[in-house]
């Protein structure tokens, strides 16, 4: 008996210090306990440690782009011809106006940030969703300005077809809309269901989602009020400024033929930008910046097609797909994230001493929006 009793007694004070210890170490310390990992000692700790890795990770997502950056330079050094002759098929208004959709949604992420550190859910809620909607609205434009490049032959490296016959029906839009389209349906759904079940939670954050993806459709809108001659006219304006080119350098040449002060030599080079001018398509042509009509072309004969005489863009267009569509999928990770966000705001789970993984993303959202900063006029401004 006084065994069983010791026996009874010491595992007693196990049980006693241990409900002890796990009291101080979630209520007294940590008054989010639940949301406190065991291994931090504090809130704090733990809200540097996650902020410390966000930072380290943002570090490899800064050397990651950086090496394409530098990618971009050296081949636009070796190749300006390709990059001028490339710049037209590039809207700069929407590429503008994406810009300017990305940097209102770091001011709602931020703006989230905050609310969730005052404990506003309602606040932190709608900003992560007008977030959202901003994010779907500029993979919407994106959607637009890729599908009509793939409508072109504006593809990437050997896919170039650029000048050639396009086969019709290519429905390059409703392969690129179809997720949205079966996720904003499935999250109508779901919402309306989970209405009628009296579930408010679940019907709360279908809805958001819901709006949010609806954003998609309002970037596709967008993108086609856009003045057609910049994005729904490309060929067309690009026919017109080669032709003037055409007609430009005809006269130029027609002039010096007819100069007496024009040499044999030069009349003979103005012949042959004459029947060059003829043979090219109104479509792609050489900037005649790039052609000394004395010196001859400065084209790098490796980057033009031997069959139409066009500047192949095929490598310009390989670089802009893999950045631009590199940072889609930045994109497509950030509205992950912030759907994460979403539930656990909506769940409540964020207090004024617990709100590091809505900073900790909101981090992440900005790195998205300055890489676009630098891609914009890269792509898109610099001729």
């Amino acid at each position: 008996m006084t065994t069983a009793d010791s026996v009874d007694e010491s595992n007693h004070g196990h049980q006693n210090e241990f409900h002890i210890h796990d009291h101080s170490h979630d209520h007294e310390e940590h008054p989010d306990g639940p949301f406190i990992a065991h291994h931090f000692e504090t809130a704090e700790q733990q809200f540097d440690s996650g902020k410390l890795g966000m930072w380290l990770f943002l570090v490899q997502e800064i050397l990651f782009f950086s090496g394409l950056f530098v990618a971009y330079i050296i081949y636009r050094n070796h190749n300006p011809e390709i990059f001028e002759a490339a710049h037209v098929h590039l809207d700069k208004w929407l590429g503008g106006l994406n810009t300017i959709i990305l940097l209102f949604s770091s001011l709602t992420m931020a703006w989230a940030v905050r609310c969730s550190q005052l404990e506003q859910y309602l606040g932190c809620i709608i900003n992560i969703v007008i977030t959202m909607v901003c994010a779907n609205i500029f993979l919407g434009v994106k959607a637009i300005e890729y599908t009509h490049k793939w409508e072109l032959g504006l593809f990437w490296a050997d896919a170039y077809t650029y000048g050639l016959p396009q086969p019709e029906n290519q429905n390059y839009l409703l392969w690129l809309s179809l997720p949205f389209i079966v996720i904003t349906l499935l999250s109508a759904g779901l919402a309306t269901f989970y209405r009628v079940t009296e579930n408010d939670f679940w019907a709360k954050f279908f809805l958001c989602i819901a709006i949010s993806f609806l954003g998609y459709f309002i970037g596709l809108g967008i993108a086609w009020a856009v003045p057609a001659q910049e994005h729904g006219g490309h060929s067309s304006d690009h026919a017109v400024h080669g032709s003037d080119h055409g007609h430009a350098d005809g006269e130029k040449h027609e002039a010096d033929d007819h100069s007496g002060d024009s040499s044999g030599e030069k009349s003979h080079e103005g012949e042959s930008h004459d029947k060059s001018d003829e043979n090219h398509s109104a479509k792609t042509a050489v900037p005649s910046e790039s052609v000394d009509t004395q010196a001859g072309p400065s084209v790098d004969e490796s980057t033009v097609d031997e069959a139409s005489g066009e500047v192949n863009m095929g490598g310009f267009f390989s670089i802009y797909y893999i950045m631009t569509g590199l940072h889609a999928i930045h994109i497509l990770a950030g509205i992950v994230a912030l759907t994460w966000l979403l539930y656990r705001t909506l769940d409540r789970q964020f207090r004024k001493n617990y709100f590091g993984p809505v900073e900790n993303v909101g981090l992440y959202w900005h790195l998205v929006d300055l890489i676009w900063i630098y891609l914009f006029p890269m792509m898109y401004l610099i001729h």
